[in-house]
């Protein structure tokens, strides 16, 4: 059936048949909207080399269910702190809330923490907790005995240390990767369901 589909339906047109050119006119299909409470990974206590578990919260703020999946972590080999999800993949309904288990190992001595990357089915944008590094310019020619700046920015959406690692391609030679990290700080603001049509929270902090 049609009504199987992670899709949104509208009441009164969801479904119409032409008689007369036998045409089917399909629903439009909508992506729930899932956030994630924190998007960052924090490991504070843990044994280096000793797996630890943790959650991640995943709220669903629409009344559509939505399939979601931890991504691989990106550039493992070189990060201070690797995880991995036991069960990466799965549903959550509409307006529920669901504890991802994520295994977090420490590579290094120290509280370390990281960005997870979350994908949903149907969003063909970045992932819940996309990329928050940019980098400017990200390609160029260096001048004999010259320098030139590299400006790498912290698009930080939460509070908590932030590290990942960057690799840097020099043609005709070896590939290095460099580490990177930022601290977000102030207090993160997290709500249970949505404020139609809009929060103003401007006049509070004038």
């Amino acid at each position: 059936m049609l009504h199987s589909m992670l899709c949104g339906v509208n009441a009164l047109h969801s479904l119409s048949i032409s008689h007369s050119f036998g045409v089917i006119s399909l629903p439009k299909c909508v992506v729930p909207e899932l956030r994630l409470l924190s998007s960052t990974l924090d490991c504070g206590p843990c044994s280096a080399k000793v797996p630890c578990q943790k959650t991640l919260t995943l709220v669903n703020l629409s009344p559509l269910p939505g399939c979601y999946r931890v991504l691989p972590q990106r550039h493992q080999e070189a990060a201070a702190l690797w995880y991995s999800s036991p069960k990466p993949c799965g549903i959550i309904q509409g307006h529920e809330a669901v504890e991802i288990p994520i295994t977090a190992e420490v590579q290094a001595v120290g509280a370390h923490s990281i960005p997870v990357d979350i994908a949903v089915f149907g969003k063909e944008t970045s992932p819940l907790d996309g990329k928050c590094w940019s980098i400017e310019p990200r390609e160029g020619v260096v001048p004999a005995k010259a320098e030139v700046p590299v400006v790498v920015t912290a698009n930080l959406g939460d509070t908590g240390r932030f590290e990942d690692s960057m690799k840097l391609f020099i043609e005709n030679s070896l590939t290095s990767v460099i580490p990177i990290q930022a601290v977000g700080t102030g207090t993160t603001v997290a709500i249970d369901k949505p404020f139609a049509p809009e929060l103003n929270l401007e006049p509070q902090f004038k």
